[in-house]
């Protein structure tokens, strides 16, 4: 019996972690998605690459925050 409740808390955890994982996804992959929907001012335009998205902890308990630490870069010839 407890075994049994151990392993439903366990997949509700797992299920949890799998969801804020995705949301966390879409939303980097929205603000991809909108640098490059939006134009540029003339004189701040630049191609920018995000080169690594990755999480703080590979663990997240419920109810706390998690933070994502994003690597990009602005290649040497990029335009002006």
């Amino acid at each position: 019996m407890l075994e049994s409740a151990i392993e439903a808390t366990s997949r509700q955890l797992f299920r949890r972690m799998l969801a804020a994982v995705a949301v966390i996804a879409m939303a980097v992959a929205a603000l991809a998605s909108l640098s490059v929907a939006v134009a540029p001012a003339a004189h701040a335009a630049a191609d920018v690459h995000i080169d690594d998205v990755r999480f703080e902890s590979n663990t997240v308990a419920d109810g706390t925050r998690q933070s994502l630490h994003v690597d990009w870069s602005i290649p040497a010839k990029a335009t002006k």
